[in-house]
């Protein structure tokens, strides 16, 4: 009775060492995976979201025909010298609108997306990194964009600057994992008109939001 006792106790203690080990290598396999995982899904989620945007800023300004000569009014005076720049910000706002429209429809319409992280990466050994099969994870993205038009000036050569109008598409994605929920950022600009003004600069600069001339700019 007694030897069966004591078998009993340590069959009992060897159950929970057991299991002490199991939580133990459940844990440090868990610190491991989750900053690899994460890694991992934020580089996805980035790639993601740069093509949604890219894809959205082409196929609207493809749609619209977006030229320079629809955004931009060049003012000259008798002697075809440029005395001033007028920009059509409802036109500009309106595409601004439809790109911003199109980016958070697309993680919409996103499912579930598999990742894979092959397991030698989980070891911290860099000759190991990227061999072996793979863990998949899947992950949920959701995502909202701001985006901006901004202006630059550039020299382009004697008496030649070159007007560009900037698209800065600013990104911010959410990514939902089981092992936790994080936030990213990317910011995306893209050329969306350009042109080459001969002569000097204008000294005014208009954003087109009413009649009077805003936002002046001196140029020497």
């Amino acid at each position: 009775m007694m030897r069966r006792k004591k078998y009993k106790r340590r069959f009992a203690l060897f159950l929970f060492l057991t299991a002490l080990l199991l939580i133990a290598c459940v844990a440090v396999t868990e610190m491991r995976i989750r900053p690899v995982l994460s890694a991992v899904a934020e580089s996805r989620a980035k790639n993601i979201a740069t093509e949604a945007v890219n894809d959205a800023v082409w196929q609207v300004l493809c749609e619209k025909d977006v030229q320079y000569e629809s955004l931009v009014t060049l003012t000259k005076d008798e002697n075809d010298k440029v005395t001033a720049i007028s920009v059509d910000s409802v036109n500009l706002n309106t595409i601004c609108a439809e790109i911003r429209r199109q980016i958070t429809d697309y993680f919409k319409s996103l499912s579930e997306i598999q990742i894979g992280i092959p397991i030698g990466s989980l070891t911290g050994i860099d000759m190991l990194a990227g061999r072996g099969p793979s863990i998949h994870v899947g992950i949920t993205l959701s995502g909202s964009a701001v985006t901006t038009i901004g202006n630059d000036f550039q020299t382009a050569g004697i008496n030649q600057t070159r007007h560009q109008m900037i698209l800065t598409v600013n990104t911010k994605v959410y990514v939902i994992m089981q092992s936790g929920n994080f936030a990213t950022e990317i910011s995306n600009s893209i050329v969306v008109a350009e042109t080459v003004i001969v002569g000097d600069v204008p000294e005014i600069y208009s954003d087109g939001s009413n009649d009077l001339w805003q936002n002046l700019v001196g140029y020497e």
